[in-house]
């Protein structure tokens, strides 16, 4: 073999580090122009699923209200609260503290778990323990408080309008006919 006995330990720490770092990088954030799923386009419309995310919109007297979001437009935020209501809620926009949209499921439990799980393993190294599991813990905790900060979204007031119509079902607003039929009296 062409690498010195000195050297084998060096280059397996440094292919050892790069597959490790591998796992780090993000897959895709919360970039709605990422492409998931196949590029059929000839797919039936009831396997499309058209609808607004989950958002939970505090109101200026702390109440929370959450539900699907149909669309946001100059006064109103429109949110279907109850998911056998046919019609949604017109939340005025002035009575809104903030909005928090949950784009997906992080799975951070699975991070918590293996993260204690690899600690326990990681006392069993004797000696080496007291290497391994601060190791551990610096990687694992930060890589399992990350997934929880990143799976929704919070929007202050300020940017309400220009923001939060895109994770609407209706994100160019309410057609007009639906609008003056579910306008709040």
């Amino acid at each position: 073999m062409l690498l010195t006995a000195p050297a084998r330990p060096l280059l397996l720490g440094l292919a050892w580090g790069l597959i490790v770092s591998a796992g780090c990088a993000p897959v895709h954030g919360a970039n709605r122009n990422f492409l998931r799923g196949s590029r059929n386009t000839s797919v039936k419309l009831k396997h499309v699923p058209v609808r607004g995310h989950t958002v939970e919109v505090t109101l200026k007297n702390k109440h929370i209200l959450k539900g699907e979001l149909y669309a946001v437009d100059a006064e109103y935020i429109w949110l279907r609260i109850d998911r056998r209501a046919v019609t949604p809620r017109g939340i005025p926009i002035d009575a809104v503290r903030g909005v928090n949209i949950l784009l997906y499921s992080s799975g951070a439990g699975a991070f918590v778990a293996w993260q204690l799980l690899g600690t326990a393993i990681a006392f069993s190294n004797g000696l080496a323990a007291v290497f391994t599991v601060p190791a551990w813990l610096g990687g694992g905790i930060p890589a399992a408080i990350a997934p929880f900060r990143n799976d929704d979204i919070d929007l202050g007031t300020r940017v309400i309008r220009s923001k939060l119509y895109q994770f609407a079902r209706f994100p160019q607003g309410l057609p007009p006919k639906l609008r003056a039929s579910w306008a709040p009296d």
